[in-house]
């Protein structure tokens, strides 16, 4: 979904995107230090870098952290963002998420009918 994504920022100049990871914060949680880490390059505020490292990981063919970490160096604590992770994770719960990915516009879960791809439409009118 990442790459329906970026298409979709690309066509439309005026929509934001925000990601919620829905992952338990556990260290041993197989995903938790890829979110860590992403969390810790966006929280830099560099939003050209923050892109730039999202399409390395998600376009990547194969997901290898440890190629990832020597291209993008992680040099803080991991556990820094561990109460970042546990918010985002208690809110899919509050929410009842399960499914990712999940999307949301302008606040509401953009209904299972719909595709990512056709959310352009609705920004047209």
């Amino acid at each position: 979904s990442h790459s329906k994504i970026i298409t979709l920022l690309n066509q439309s100049h005026n929509l934001k995107v925000q990601i919620i990871y829905n992952i338990p914060d556990k260290v041993t949680y197989p995903h938790f230090k890829v979110v860590a880490h992403l969390l810790s390059i966006a929280e830099q505020g560099r939003e050209e870098k923050t892109l730039r490292v999202l399409d390395s990981w998600y376009l990547a063919k194969a997901k290898d952290y440890d190629s990832f970490l020597a291209k993008y160096p992680f040099s803080e604590d991991i556990n820094k963002q561990s109460e970042k992770i546990a918010a985002m994770y208690e809110w899919t719960r509050k929410e009842d998420i399960k499914v990712t990915p999940t999307y949301f516009f302008n606040g509401y879960k953009l209904p299972d009918v719909y595709d990512i791809e056709e959310l352009i439409y609705f920004l047209l009118e």
